[in-house]
């Protein structure tokens, strides 16, 4: 089982479009305005840095969730071991499974977490507003948290911890669609 999210990011484009126009125009007023120079060049390039980052972060980015059989390398260009699998993954344990997260940049694509699917003890809707966020945080306390959501602001993103023997937690903050999220829900229900 595999799914790319796809992002919604007209906002964060237009973000790095207002950050990258903002510090040209600081670069461009140090040459009238030298008394200030080094505050206008500072400034100018932190702009840059900032629209540099949404790029690489939210446009640039694409992230791939994929639960295949544990010891298998996740799905790459040319090796399509869930597609050739002739086992349906969500038929099998989940001690069997691993969750794997692949982050693509341009043509370098990694494996950013894999985590065996026996060790998912939470999996819910990651609400944003309200202080509901808190309650996971309060459960978990020393959880380290990933953002591995595609667009910058979500409509719906979820949370899954997974907690490993010695008691520390890992949280991904994800964009599954319907039929992982039911799946991931079903697998951390019976945790």
């Amino acid at each position: 089982m595999r799914y790319t999210p796809r992002a919604e990011n007209k906002g964060a484009r237009r973000l790095m479009l207002a950050l990258l126009a903002l510090g040209t125009v600081c670069f461009s007023i140090t040459i009238p305005l030298p008394a200030w120079r080094d505050a206008w060049v500072t400034s100018a390039g932190v702009l840059v840095m900032g629209g540099v980052f949404l790029w690489a972060r939210y446009i640039g980015t694409t992230f791939t969730y994929e639960i295949a059989l544990r010891g298998y390398p996740p799905a790459e260009d040319g090796m399509e071991f869930a597609a050739a699998s002739p086992v349906n993954v969500t038929a099998l344990p989940a001690h069997m499974l691993d969750f794997t997260v692949r982050k693509t940049q341009g043509r370098r694509s990694v494996t950013d977490a894999r985590l065996g699917l026996e060790e998912l003890a939470y999996f819910d809707l990651y609400p944003r507003r309200g202080g509901k966020e808190r309650e996971v945080h309060k459960r978990y306390p020393e959880m380290k948290l990933f953002n591995y959501t595609a667009s910058m602001i979500p409509e719906r993103a979820y949370i899954a911890v997974f907690v490993d023997g010695d008691g520390g937690a890992a949280g991904l903050i994800l964009e599954p669609n319907a039929a992982m999220a039911s799946y991931l829900s079903r697998i951390a229900g019976m945790q």
